[in-house]
């Protein structure tokens, strides 16, 4: 087809690419106290040209059940925390910058300001009331939402970079909302690298780039799925019926392979067709995406586990109260 399926996620992109270990991707998949995490490796310039992702890595950690239980929501909390400190690293003496990307007023791309608003910042602590931050195990940490490009008129990469120049952090933490291919991956999945991010990737908005080459300090990105690109969606139902036929007449080999044809056929056929309605209309409607109906309830909860997770990884062991006082709780 020659329509490029929409995706963020790098677990999905390389195996829409078909990239494998000769092409300079390396995938490792395995579980940690029940949690499905994978760990893909960009290692050469041509397989991040191939999949569109800069060289660097990739860590997803699977939410599936994450809020169902309370004890698999804590291990999934454990397992972003651990993953985020391998890439962030344990030393609390480096500072970090939490940055919450996306449009509150839009619950599809409020992951970011929603993820800020249950951090535990301490810059402030530690430059006015110092005997209070040395009594905690505590890292200097900031955070702040630059809202997006149609309501400040300022790119947020630039924003970004004049806070961060002022502030001067050791890391910088980026979170966005991001695109899927499927829709149960909507989320239920956080994608976390240290490749940097394009702002507004999620709603099919990309702005400038947020990277280590664009602001001088390292950059971690971590996003969750909200959306699906609709002609993505329509095309994969395509694919998905078309195998279903095949498998169900494989023992007609030759049958078989004539349905596959036609229904391929049919199915890019029906590309432009798809794209037609599902893209620029009379209405000034474009790049339809699909959302479920309960994303309010499905943010707000993704948005905790990413602040739980962010709070441990940053931070030294702190007692219930504690974290309540520093939240304002």
């Amino acid at each position: 087809m020659l329509y490029e399926k929409r995706s963020d996620l790098a677990a999905e992109i390389i195996k829409m690419k078909k990239t494998d270990e000769k092409d300079g991707v390396k995938t490792e998949e395995y579980t940690s106290n029940g949690i499905l995490i994978s760990k893909i490796t960009v290692k050469t310039d041509r397989a991040a040209e191939k999949i569109g992702k800069p060289c660097g890595v990739y860590i997803t950690v699977d939410l599936s059940g994450a809020f169902s239980s309370d004890e698999t929501h804590q291990k999934a909390v454990d397992a972003i925390a651990e993953q985020l400190k391998e890439l962030i690293g344990e030393d609390l003496s480096e500072s970090a910058m939490i940055v919450g990307l996306g449009n509150s007023a839009l619950t599809s791309d409020s992951i970011g300001p929603q993820t800020v608003s249950g951090l535990i910042v301490t810059r402030h602590l530690k430059e006015h009331l110092p005997e209070v931050y040395s009594s905690m195990p505590l890292r200097e940490t900031s955070a702040f939402l630059p809202g997006v490009l149609g309501h400040t008129g300022i790119e947020s990469a630039e924003t970004v970079k004049a806070i961060a120049e002022k502030v001067k952090p050791k890391v910088l933490i980026v979170i966005d909302a991001l695109a899927s291919r499927k829709t149960d991956r909507l989320c239920t999945t956080v994608q976390m690298s240290n490749t940097g991010i394009n702002p507004g990737s999620g709603v099919a908005n990309n702005r400038k780039e947020i990277s280590e080459k664009t602001v001088g300090v390292p950059v971690i990105a971590i996003g969750i799925p909200t959306v699906v690109d609709a002609a993505t969606l329509a095309l994969d139902i395509f694919e998905e019926i078309s195998q279903r036929i095949k498998e169900e007449k494989r023992g007609d080999v030759k049958k078989a392979a004539e349905i596959f044809e036609d229904f391929n056929r049919l199915a890019n056929e029906s590309e432009q067709i798809i794209r037609k309605m599902l893209s620029a209309s009379e209405s000034g409607i474009s790049n339809m995406t699909v959302t479920p109906k309960d994303i309010d309830v499905t943010v707000n909860r993704a948005s905790k586990i990413l602040s739980l997770a962010l709070n441990k990884a940053l931070h030294g062991h702190l007692e219930q109260e504690e974290i309540n006082a520093l939240l304002g709780q």
